[in-house]
Formats: C-alpha cells, sequence, structure tokens
C-alpha cells in the first residue's frame, strides 16, 4: 500500500457500515488467516488480475456484489462528479490500467469466509430496508473521518 494513511481512513468508513457481529467475524477472518499464512491481500489482487481463480462458492458473495454494485450506479447517477474519482462501475467500462468496482468488490468478497459473508449480506439487506445507500454512506463517513483528522 503506498498511501498506508489513505488506506486506513478508506477502510474505516467503509466498516463504518457493518454490524459489530460483522466485524467480529472479518476479524476472526483475519486472525484465521494469520495463523495459517496467508495473505488476504495477495489473494484479492491475485483473484482480481486472474492470477488464481475464484474458490468462494457462497450464495452470499453474487448478492452482496449485487447490491454494493446497484448503491454505487446510483450514487454515480445521482452524484455524476464522483465519476471522475472513483473506479468504473464494470469491466466493461473500464478503458485504462483502473480495476473497476465490480471486480475490485468480487476480489475483496472472495477472502471472506462463508459467515462473514452471510452477516455482511445481513448488514446490508437491513441498510437497504432503512433505505441507505451503502456507497454515499460510506462517502459521508470518509469526509467525515477526512475532516476529524485536520
Amino acid at each position: 500500500q503506498q498511501k498506508p494513511e489513505a488506506f486506513k481512513l478508506h477502510r474505516k468508513a467503509q466498516f463504518c457500515l457493518w454490524s459489530e457481529p460483522t466485524l467480529a467475524s472479518y476479524l476472526s477472518d483475519l486472525s484465521v488467516a494469520e495463523e495459517k499464512g496467508d495473505n488476504l491481500m495477495t489473494q484479492k489482487y491475485a483473484v482480481i488480475q486472474g492470477l488464481i481463480p475464484k474458490t468462494n462458492t457462497s450464495s452470499h458473495l453474487e448478492d452482496i456484489l449485487q447490491i454494493q454494485l446497484q448503491w454505487q450506479e446510483e450514487m454515480l447517477t445521482n452524484h455524476p462528479s464522483f465519476k471522475e474519482r472513483t473506479r468504473p462501475l464494470t469491466d466493461d467500462e473500464t478503458a485504462s490500467q483502473l480495476v473497476s468496482f465490480k471486480s475490485y468488490a468480487a476480489g475483496e468478497l472472495e477472502t471472506y469466509s462463508e459467515k462473514t459473508l452471510e452477516l455482511l449480506y445481513a448488514d446490508l439487506k437491513q441498510h437497504q430496508a432503512d433505505g441507505v445507500n451503502g456507497s454515499i454512506e460510506i462517502y459521508t463517513n470518509l469526509v467525515k473521518l477526512s475532516s476529524e483528522l485536520q
């Protein structure tokens, strides 16, 4: 990571949407990976780049991805100025070296356990039921957290 503080800030903004049980499950995923000597970051990027095959067969993975894509598309439609500052939505829209939002999110989700995916899916479904757009919430959190650092 070339900008570790920015990475931490983005992760914190993302994790603000997650429930305590989901966060605890993800922490367990990280601990298990560390115990096994697995580097989830390396695995994520290897999947994104097609260097290793996808192995996560969770039914929740595609459901989560669809919610995230819907939120991101809605945000970009309602706030077109974000398009210049975010990843292209899908691989079809990728004209440069950038990895699309969809590919990046899918690679990230690939590294989560079934339990984490199940809990995350429940979190996202609850946000949908509450009328919350997770993409907008993440960017709102990012702005708030950034302003706290200054």
